[in-house]
C-alpha cells in the first residue's frame, strides 16, 4: 500500500498528488499525526511525505526508524534560507534509517534543493523533479510586443533604475516583479507579487529578468523556459547553466541598469529567433530520469 502524507494541505501538496498520479501511482492519502503516532501503518509499505524539514517531519522521521521494512519518498518543499536548522537531527535519523538498509529517496522540485539536499544528507538517494514545470502546452501564435516583463530581484532600486535607463531610449515596459522582499516599488511601471505560483504570469510577459539566487527564483527561471519565454540572468543567477542548451538564456555578469538595458533591448529584438527555439520545447533529462527512478521505487 501507498500511503501520502502532506505536512499541509497546499498548492505544493496538489502539485505532487497530480504528479504521482500521472506517474500511474495509486495511493491512500493519511494524516501526518496518524503517521508519527502510528508505527503498524508504516510497516512493509511505501509512504510518501509531503512538506518541508519540519518539526512534524522530525517526529516523523523518528517514528519511521522504528520500523523493520518498508520505503520511505520524501518530497521536499522549497524554502528560502540554507542550511536548516534541523539539519542535523535529520542527518542522524536518516543514518539510523540507512543502517537498517530501509530505502529512501529525497525528491527535490529544484535545482537549489538537489544541490543542498545532496551535500547536507548524502547517505540516501536524490532525484531532481521539477514539478513547478507548467502542465499544457500551449501553441501561441505570436509572442506578444507589449506585454509584461516577470522579474525576480529582492530590492526594487535595480528595477527602478532599469526603467529609467530603457526609458532614455523610449522603451517602457510593465515590469512584474515576485515577491520582493523590501517595502513596495513606488515606481508606476513596477508591480510587486507575492505568490508561490507564478506560473499564472507567463502568458502575458514577454521575457524574464532573474537577479535572485534563491528557490523561487528557480521556479520563476524554470517556468519561464518551460514556458518557451527568454530569461536574463545576472549576477549570481547567472551561474545557473542547467538552462543553457535551450538558447534562451542571456547571462551578464552585474546586474547594473545600463547592462540590464542593453540585455532588455537585445533580447526584445530577437524575440522572433526566440519564438523559433521555443517551439522545441524545453526537454528535462532530470525529469525523465527521475520519473523513471520513481517508478521503478514504487515498484
Amino acid at each position: 500500500m501507498i500511503y501520502l502524507a502532506c505536512e499541509e494541505d497546499d498548492l505544493f501538496c496538489w502539485l505532487v498528488e497530480g504528479f504521482l498520479k500521472e506517474a500511474g501511482a495509486s495511493f491512500e492519502k493519511a494524516e501526518l499525526e496518524k503517521l508519527i503516532s502510528g508505527k503498524n501503518v508504516l510497516e512493509n509499505n511505501i509512504t510518501v511525505y509531503v512538506g518541508g524539514l519540519s518539526e512534524a517531519f522530525l517526529s516523523f522521521l523518528k517514528n519511521y526508524s522504528g520500523i523493520g521494512s518498508g520505503k520511505l519518498i520524501i518530497f521536499i518543499k522549497p524554502v528560502e534560507n540554507y542550511p536548516y536548522q534541523l539539519s542535523n537531527q535529520v542527518r542522524k535519523l536518516l543514518s539510523s534509517i540507512h543502517k537498517k538498509k530501509l530505502s529512501v529517496l529525497f525528491v527535490e522540485t529544484t535545482p537549489i534543493e538537489f544541490q543542498a539536499h545532496s551535500s547536507l544528507y548524502p547517505e540516501v538517494e536524490h532525484v531532481l523533479i521539477p514539478i513547478f514545470s507548467v502542465e499544457q502546452v500551449i501553441i501561441r501564435d505570436t509572442l506578444p510586443r507589449d506585454g509584461a516583463i516577470v522579474t525576480r530581484f529582492d530590492k526594487c532600486r535595480v528595477l527602478e533604475d532599469l526603467i529609467l535607463e530603457l526609458g532614455k531610449i523610449g522603451f517602457t515596459s510593465l515590469m512584474i516583479n515576485v515577491n520582493a522582499s523590501d517595502k513596495p516599488c513606488s515606481n508606476p511601471f513596477v508591480i510587486d507579487v507575492y505568490t508561490e505560483n507564478p506560473m499564472s504570469l507567463l502568458g502575458k510577459s514577454i521575457m524574464g529578468i532573474i537577479g535572485v539566487n534563491d528557490t523561487l527564483s528557480n521556479i520563476v527561471f524554470q517556468m519561464m523556459i518551460s514556458d518557451s519565454r527568454p530569461v536574463i540572468a545576472c549576477g549570481q543567477s547567472s551561474r545557473n547553466t542547467r538552462y543553457d542548451s535551450t538558447g534562451l538564456v542571456v547571462k551578464i555578469d552585474q546586474c547594473n541598469p545600463f547592462d540590464l538595458a542593453h540585455a532588455v533591448v537585445n533580447v526584445f529584438n530577437s524575440l522572433e529567433l526566440m519564438k523559433k527555439k521555443g517551439t522545441a520545447r524545453f526537454e528535462d533529462m532530470y525529469l525523465e530520469k527521475g520519473v523513471e527512478r520513481i517508478k521503478s521505487f514504487l515498484s
